[in-house]
């Protein structure tokens, strides 16, 4: 059960598929990334819910999971869903870098996309019959059976199915173009695109000894090392230095912000800066929801239901089925627009969920970028909120690349925890003590350990994990700040300060450098 808006949570009917040896629906799976790392140990990735707050995921340290993405065939009970033959999911590592910051510079339409710093990928090779562009095989359609309602084929319809496959100009297309050879009620164009850029695996087992965050990130301590021909260049060590606020803290580098990704969740939900020309734009986005609902539901998804406004012109727009879906606008006096979405919520939950949203609305507030943030409130893009403290849930995620030095990038994540993990210096420990696997062995040996301490930061002890792995004649370093939080406090929480160097771009000339620029960080975070 989802405690702050009453939604009961299942497995059933989920994209991800996450099966634990402590019952089938106590987690559930939100997100998964894999990188495939060549010499190196794969880093997966893995965001769930937990059913119930007194569920402890920590007991699956150690334990195996299993996490399937859900490919149903045509003769299974949801209509919704079809099949779309074989799925595989292939990457090399991008740097620290979230696959969302990264943006396409070229594209050709067939398979060949470049995202930027000299990046490239293409698709691999089809493994059934056609072209690779499209879900099933169009000379094998799976239309004959009675229960499919949108299929990717060719050809004529049968008198059975008469709109089921969309004929003439649409069936000479090729590559991207290809998808709109089928009819799609049920709007599973998202799959679609899904299978043709990111070839997810159908089944992906994997450990979780690696190591828990609180929201089960697994992540791996060990330096990354990877293949580069990138030269290295000369770091400004006296650029000038921004100051940005992220969450209870305020961080300064020497960077513009460019390139920067952000992801703020309260009460669990994510809070999307859309505007600062609310009052213009918020009319659009409402409409624009209301649409997308009205058009969900000829396809059998939930009814438009009402608008609720909120003080200062905000809007909640309702859908409803069984439950509850709100779209909810918030529109600060100074004209900032912001959006958040809450989906499921239970019937009995409705009047508790409206009065959520009307409390973070009397606390979110615009910020000028010249002005600071008040003592003790929580920063967002362009804004804050005066949330409470130790009352909801709270959690950051920050992608920061350091635009004066193009190789170096910085992650920044906070969150309100229930229970500590044990330290950074513990886990690292424990993963490199005793035997290790050949490949464990390869990357420690050529990696150095320069730092491995505990630091006090604003009455806080923070541990601290600073390695260096050396390759193809370049060094990589990989620098982390881990405090373990203190359970249920907004101004202790779970904290993660990392550095790394990616394979291409500006390097430091040194270790005394890169411990330099380190330090002058670490010793810039302060908490707001």
């Amino acid at each position: 059960m989802d405690l702050t808006f009453g939604t009961p949570l299942s497995q059933s009917g989920r994209l991800l598929q996450l099966a634990t040896p402590l019952g089938t629906d106590q987690l559930q799976a939100l997100r998964a990334h894999g990188v495939e790392r060549i010499g190196r140990t794969p880093r997966y990735t893995l965001d769930v819910l937990v059913q119930d707050t007194e569920y402890d995921p920590e007991k699956l340290i150690g334990q195996l999971v299993s996490l399937a993405l859900l490919c149903d065939s045509a003769e299974a009970e949801e209509e919704k869903l079809i099949t779309w033959g074989d799925i595989v999911w292939e990457s090399d590592w991008v740097g620290w870098e979230d696959p969302q910051t990264l943006s396409i510079t070229s594209d050709d339409y067939t398979g060949n996309i470049e995202l930027g710093a000299g990046r490239k990928f293409t698709f691999g090779p089809k493994l059934p019959p056609g072209d690779g562009t499209v879900p099933v095989s169009s000379s094998a359609s799976s239309r004959a059976f009675p229960n499919v309602r949108a299929a990717f084929a060719h050809g004529k319809n049968s008198r059975e199915h008469p709109s089921a496959c969309r004929t003439g100009a649409y069936n000479r297309t090729t590559g991207y173009e290809h998808q709109n050879a089928y009819n799609d009620p049920y709007r599973r164009t998202l799959y679609a695109t899904l299978y043709s850029t990111v070839r997810f695996t159908p089944m992906l087992n994997f450990d979780i000894y690696q190591n828990l965050t609180r929201t089960l990130k697994i992540v791996s301590v060990v330096a990354i090392v990877f293949s580069s021909t990138a030269e290295s260049g000369a770091i400004g060590m006296n650029t000038q230095k921004n100051t940005f606020y992220f969450g209870r803290y305020s961080i300064s580098a020497p960077t513009d912000g460019s390139g920067i990704w952000t992801s703020y969740k309260i009460i669990q939900k994510d809070l999307q800066f859309i505007s600062k020309n609310g009052k213009r734009d918020i009319n659009i986005k409402v409409d624009d929801s209301i649409a997308e609902i009205n058009t969900l539901h000829k396809a059998g998804y939930k009814a438009f239901d009402q608008k609720i406004p909120l003080d200062g012109g905000g809007v909640i727009v309702v859908s409803k089925s069984t439950n509850y879906d709100f779209d909810i606008y918030y529109l600060t006096s100074n004209n900032t627009l912001y959006r958040q979405t809450v989906e499921s919520i239970s019937i009995d939950a409705f009047d508790k969920a409206v009065g959520l949203a009307k409390d973070l609305n009397s606390m979110i507030h615009s910020r000028h970028p010249n002005s600071n943030i008040p003592e003790g409130a929580f920063a967002i893009d362009a804004g804050y909120l005066t949330l409470p403290l130790d009352k909801y849930p709270e959690q950051v995620s920050i992608g920061l690349p350091i635009s004066t030095i193009p190789g170096i990038h910085v992650i920044f994540d906070t969150q309100v925890i229930r229970k500590p993990e044990p330290g950074l210096i513990e886990r690292y420990e424990q993963r490199t003590a005793g035997s290790v696997t050949p490949m464990l062995h390869k990357i420690l040996t050529s990696s150095t350990l320069l730092r491995k301490t505990k630091r006090t930061i604003a009455g806080l002890k923070f541990e601290e994990l600073l390695l260096k792995t050396s390759a193809n004649d370049r060094n990589f370093y990989s620098f982390r700040l881990d405090y373990p939080g203190t359970p249920k406090s907004s101004r202790e929480p779970y904290t993660v300060l990392e550095m790394s160097t990616l394979d291409e771009g500006d390097n430091f000339n040194n270790d005394e450098d890169a411990l330099k620029f380190w330090d002058t960080l670490v010793d810039s975070m302060k908490p707001i």
